[in-house]
């Protein structure tokens, strides 16, 4: 019995910590089956406050460039682009995992501290530079914002269409101020070719911080993640926003870019709607974009049926006024997500398991029983 006992536990011990990881939230919400791709060979670049890599794996950090004082480091004085890079690298330091762990980061500083403390962001034109030089200099595949503006500029929106010329995806938060002013537009999410990234909590639905104003494309948990801090083993705290979100999509797109090297933006952008989970109404809606990224339905899409099939609704392209303000409309869908199936999933695989360990053990059994007999 013992013997049982020691075999059946060993199985157990196999089953990957990963997967008993993204059974949970936030994992939970955006996965429903195994994935293999890692975001290996896939650049990322951040245009955020920098990235501490203290609990990171520095290897996967680039050097990138500091565009608010250009002669200082990319070094993180405010925490929020090293929490972004924590949720797409992850942190063995901490124990926390990462979505595309693999993937290569590249900071871009728009947002830091001067030397007395006090917080400076990079002019319009600055950013605009930076989402140009991720493309040029940086031969970024995909160019995370967390900063932006509530006008047009036409600057931001030639940077973007720049960006889909050069086969790079662009995924920025849609904006937290959903409570006071969810009708406010941010750029660049609110372009047509840029993956604006709403915020849903546990309960799989929008968060109420998160703007609703047909900017949004697709849904990710951005309630109580779990982020890494700037210090080396520093507290982990949990925190919300759309730019988490866009970590988590960006994330998504990582992979979906390393399995099909050869996708363009417009490709990546429909297998990611395509597999969304409708939390509201059917199809498109005005707070939570197409539905919750499902990242393994994405990478379970066929490319060839997408690029056949180009009869999707995108988002109208926003028009410029004297004011720069902007009315713009898109299409959406929403549902709460499904843990029956998550639970079903869990029960077959633990099923499985125990099915395995009581055939491995009957195998030993029977193996001792033969020795026995022979002596």
């Amino acid at each position: 019995m013992k013997t049982k006992i020691i075999l059946l536990f060993v199985l157990i011990l196999l089953i990957p910590e990963t997967a008993l990881a993204y059974s949970e939230w936030p994992f939970s919400a955006m996965l429903s089956g195994a994935i293999h791709e890692t975001g290996k060979g896939v650049r990322i670049a951040l245009v955020d406050t920098g990235i501490s890599a203290e609990n990171l794996d520095s290897d996967l950090i680039e050097p990138g460039k500091n565009y608010v004082f250009p002669g200082k480091t990319t070094q993180d004085l405010i925490g929020h682009g090293t929490a972004v890079a924590g949720i797409i690298l992850g942190s063995e330091v901490l124990g926390l995992e990462g979505l595309a762990e693999n993937a290569a980061l590249i900071p871009l500083v728009c947002y830091t501290l001067d030397d007395k403390g006090e917080p400076v962001i990079a002019e319009a034109d600055v950013i605009v530079q930076a989402i140009r030089d991720a493309i040029d200099d940086f031969d970024a595949d995909i160019i995370t914002v967390s900063t932006g503006l509530t006008k047009n500029n036409c600057g931001f929106k030639d940077a973007v269409a720049y960006a889909e010329a050069n086969g790079v995806v662009i995924v920025s938060g849609v904006g937290n101020d959903g409570r006071t002013n969810p009708k406010t537009l941010w750029y660049p999410a609110a372009y047509e070719t840029v993956i604006g990234a709403a915020a849903i909590g546990k309960t799989g639905r929008i968060s109420d911080f998160s703007q609703k104003n047909f900017t949004a494309a697709l849904s990710a948990p951005g309630e109580k993640i779990k982020v890494v801090p700037v210090e080396r083993k520093g507290y982990i705290t949990n925190e919300d926003g759309t730019s988490f979100s866009a970590a988590f999509i960006s994330a998504g797109v990582a992979l979906l870019i390393e399995k099909y090297p050869q996708s363009n933006p417009e490709t990546i952008r429909e297998m990611l709607y395509e597999s969304a989970l409708d939390i509201e109404e059917v199809g498109f809606d005005d707070a939570s974009g197409w539905g919750v990224m499902q990242i393994d339905k994405a990478l379970a899409t066929e490319l060839e049926k997408i690029e056949d099939d180009s009869t999707q609704e995108k988002k109208s392209e926003p028009p410029t006024d004297e004011a720069e303000q902007i009315n713009m409309t898109k299409e959406n869908e929403k549902t709460r997500i499904p843990i029956g199936g998550m639970i079903a999933i869990a029960v077959a695989c633990l099923a499985a398991v125990v099915g395995l360990g009581w055939a491995l053990i009957k195998a030993v059994d029977s193996q001792m029983k033969k020795r026995i007999n022979k002596r």
